[in-house]
């Protein structure tokens, strides 16, 4: 008995001393989350229990900054460095155009393969895919399950841009077809489980969960999420915003899965999870969303505490010091810093991030004291810098630089509400009633950030020296910028068309297109049978070049609150059907007589009796076959008979 027991305790020795000693790092980031859609800062109307709970037994950064939208912030991220380093400074890349982050630029994955690290992308990448060599792949990611472009819907995987539209999915660099109804956020957190179950603990892992969640998608149904998650806020009247925060609750279930994942993997106590968001929230109808980043001004795209300040938290078990809210000055180019220090790479010269492990883990003072913002002379026309408690910020007004609380209160109303937040109550900000008018900072405005967090007071006349101080500050780093990547035009040979329907690089290594294999010219993809060029739009007051379209605000019609019977009847030559959502247990059957597959435990809808002879191809599936109605469900399941036809396209 004492020789199994000795046996027993060695074999576990040796499996420990496997594993690697090397911390493994979960990021998971969110898109454009506000401020005020968290439970640890006190909203009334979200629910995130989980993303509340890791943020309480961990550290909330209550000081954190990324950039004012997301592409910025995504090469933030992935270089250590501030964009206006390497030209990722103006806007977004739209999915037509044709530029991304330079390859000249060594990334985050890239160095921790080298250092021995499994490197996982799932979700969205957005930093360029118009050629091969800018693929995620290509990049330092060992594997990448997602998308490439900016949105999309959250069901059937399409992303529109202009009057394109396409199917943007893939695991690695193969197209995805097969997960027509699988909700994006519930598949994206799948997908990650998978990638923690199935590594090797022999190596330390980095995995970046990317989400889409809770962008907006595409104009026809611009929010959209799980009827489950629907019904959990009932008693918000504003429809737009009832459906926002269950895309918000069902972001939250996916980091509570991710996280047990870990401990399930036997790797909680080896990992350092870190949670932001990209940007701030899109509220008041900015980009058909509603988001809030109450009490704070603006929204994304502005260098208002409200584009830029972020919802964010480190859970640890290597945290020394935890259930804290840090309110040292941090930003999105640290972790990149830090990550790499810890992982045992050597500091780099070139970065703008900051080793700040000594704070996050010992609250010992962040080694930052200065920050630049952004400074985007060519779309947005902005700039900004933070320097201990003062900021000093250029921005035009327009009607998204004010402050805004969520759609279903007035100011006062909200602002008089019980904020309880769930999780610490120093990690609430408030600020009292708003003034009557709002700074304008076209000529520049300096914020006490210690007194006046929500930017009220302007006080660039009452500290002039201060203001001249930074404001010189600022034209140094001005006289470091590198020109813009940005290229406001797109390109016509990057619709999906002319490459079967899914959004693929358009321009090879060489610099040549990109061979195609065109859809017939008579198919049409979802949206595409009313979509019309749009008009050259001339730049806007504040820009020098007018924003893109995700950066626009669009007044959604109720049309767009769910799936119309149009959509669902819209045409897809697609030979497979939609899977349902993968807490269904996924036993397939196959149908002789049609190229698809199916759950078997859904009934068939049968077509209207009025269905034309190519409508009745169309089959759906819903959580509640029973119901005829089927489309006004949220959950549009695409079932297409590929029997006639050639369907090969895609």
């Amino acid at each position: 008995m004492l020789l199994l027991v000795g046996l027993a305790v060695c074999l576990s020795a040796a499996e420990a001393s496997k594993k690697s000693t090397r911390p493994n790092f979960i990021i998971v980031v969110a898109d454009d989350l506000g401020w005020d859609d968290v439970g640890f800062h006190g909203s009334p109307e979200v629910k995130t229990p989980n993303i509340d709970k890791l943020a309480a037994e961990g550290v909330i950064l209550n000081n954190f900054y990324v950039q004012p939208i997301c592409t910025p912030t995504r090469s933030a991220l992935l270089t250590g460095r501030y964009p206006i380093r390497n030209g990722m400074q103006s806007s977004v890349i739209m999915t037509s155009q044709p530029w991304g982050l330079g390859l000249e630029e060594k990334l985050l994955p890239e160095k921790l393969q080298s250092l021995g690290y499994k490197t996982h992308l799932v979700g969205k990448w957005h930093l360029g895919f118009f050629s091969p060599p800018y693929l995620p792949l290509k990049r330092g990611f060992q594997s990448h399950f997602g998308c490439y472009a900016g949105r999309g819907d959250f069901w059937d995987h399409l992303s529109e841009a202009g009057t394109f539209m396409g199917l943007d999915l893939r695991d690695g660099e193969k197209p995805v077809m097969n997960e027509w109804g699988n909700y994006t956020t519930e598949m994206f957190t799948d997908v990650a489980i998978s990638r923690i179950m199935d590594h090797d603990a022999k190596h330390p892992l980095f995995l970046l969960v990317s989400h889409l969640a809770v962008h907006s998608a595409n104009s026809k149904a611009p929010l959209q999420a799980p009827e489950e998650e629907q019904k959990m806020f009932e008693d918000v009247k504003h429809p737009q915003r009832k459906m926002y925060l269950a895309m918000v609750a069902s972001l939250d279930k996916s980091v509570g899965r991710i996280y047990d994942a870990l401990t399930d993997a036997g790797m909680l106590e080896n990992t350092i999870f870190m949670f932001t968001t990209d940007n701030g929230g899109a509220s008041n109808g900015f980009d058909s969303n509603h988001a809030s980043n109450y009490p704070f001004r603006g929204i994304k795209t502005s260098l208002f505490e409200g584009g830029i300040r972020a919802a964010s938290f480190v859970n640890s078990p290597l945290l020394k010091k935890k259930r804290r809210v840090s309110k040292e000055l941090l930003h999105i180019t640290d972790w990149h810093a830090t990550i790499l220090s810890l992982a045992g790479g050597e500091p780099e010269e070139s970065s703008d991030g900051k080793n700040v492990w000594d704070h996050l883990s010992d609250n010992r003072k962040s080694s930052r004291n200065e920050l630049l913002l952004n400074i985007d002379d060519m779309v947005y026309q902005n700039s900004g810098l933070r320097v201990g408690k003062w900021k000093i910020v250029f921005q035009e007004p327009d009607e998204f630089t004010d402050w805004f609380n969520p759609p279903d209160y007035e100011r006062d109303q909200y602002d008089s509400l019980e904020r309880n937040s769930k999780v610490e109550r120093t990690s609430m900000i408030k600020c009292g009633r708003k003034p009557a008018e709002a700074p304008d900072c076209t000529n520049g405005c300096l914020f006490n950030m210690r007194h006046d967090p929500c930017e009220y007071h302007d006080l660039s006349q009452v500290k002039n020296d201060v203001f001249e101080q930074l404001k010189a500050k600022l034209e140094n780093y001005k006289k470091e910028m590198v020109p813009p990547r940005y290229k406001h035009d797109e390109d016509p040979n990057a619709n999906p068309r002319n490459h079967g329907g899914v959004w693929s690089p358009w321009i090879d290594a060489e610099g040549e297109p990109v061979d195609h294999k065109p859809l017939p010219p008579e198919h049409k993809l979802p949206g595409q049978e009313d979509a019309k060029p749009e008009e050259e739009k001339p730049p806007t007051a504040n820009a020098a070049i007018a924003p893109p379209q995700e950066a626009q605000h669009q007044q959604p019609t109720p049309s767009q609150q769910a799936p119309s019977q149009e959509v669902m009847k819209e045409k897809l030559m697609i030979p497979t059907t939609a899977y349902a959502s993968r807490k269904h247990e996924k036993e397939r059957s196959q149908d002789s007589s049609r190229n698809f597959e199916y759950f078997s435990d859904y009934d068939e809808i049968e077509p209207t009796e009025d269905a034309s002879p190519e409508e009745d191809q169309f089959k759906a599936y819903s959580d509640e076959a029973q119901e005829a109605d089927y489309v006004d469900k949220i959950g549009r399941f695409y079932v297409l008979d590929a029997a006639e036809g050639d369907n090969t396209a895609w």
